[in-house]
């Protein structure tokens, strides 16, 4: 039980590091305004985590001893290579991730279309 709680935890850091940068982007430029769509894919993020982590539950509990065994281990699988693929994406993004971010929220606010649903979409992925 600890090992799913400090993987969790690392990825909530991950995330919260995330939406910091943006949201501290947005304070600094003056776009103080548009925290609320920051907030709003937060929660959307989250909502959606609980109810995949729910609907996944709810399958592996209908199948037999066996098939749910291999459920879990294919689920475990998939996890281990998103957590892979994300340590080595990091540690080659660390340095330039805040410039990066910066740049996607300037071209995100600079769209017509509506910079909030970018937003929401931006926050959304890095928390879900």
């Amino acid at each position: 039980m600890l090992v799913p709680f400090l993987i969790m935890l690392r990825e909530g850091i991950e995330a919260a590091l995330v939406v910091g940068i943006i949201a501290s982007f947005l304070r600094h430029s003056g776009r103080a305004a548009l925290m609320p769509a920051v907030w709003v894919g937060v929660l959307l993020a989250v909502a959606v985590s609980l109810f995949a982590g729910a609907g996944l539950q709810w399958m592996a509990a209908e199948f037999p001893q066996k098939q749910q065994e291999l459920f879990e281990a294919v689920v475990g699988l998939v996890a281990v290579g998103m957590l892979t693929a994300m340590v080595f994406w990091m540690r080659k993004a660390a340095r330039s991730i805040k410039g990066e971010l910066q740049a996607s929220v300037t071209k995100a606010l600079a769209q017509t279309g509506g910079p909030a649903w970018a937003l929401i979409g931006m926050v959304f992925l890095a928390v879900a």
